[in-house]
């Protein structure tokens, strides 16, 4: 939680560092905050889209949301970025 405290703040100041961006995701993903990691890694996918770790974390989440659709669509974007 004090993370997610820190890099809020950041993204405030700084919201074109995407590692911000993943690392919340991430963060809210580990607290089960599935809708605001969510939020988080689609601006990170919008900063930077070729970075496999961003669309891992977004299948990860996608899944425990149930949106099955979408979880194929990262997977098949990190399978084209392979």
């Amino acid at each position: 939680q004090s993370a997610i405290e820190a890099l809020t703040k950041v993204s405030l100041r700084h919201p074109e560092f995407v590692g911000t961006w993943l690392i919340l995701g991430r963060s809210y993903n580990k607290l089960e905050e599935y809708s605001l990691a969510k939020e988080d890694l689609l601006e990170a996918a919008r900063i930077n889209p070729f970075d496999p770790a961003i669309h891992r974390e977004l299948v990860l989440t996608f899944e425990k949301l149930g949106e099955v659709e979408n979880a194929k669509k990262e997977q098949e974007f990190l399978r084209l970025l392979r």
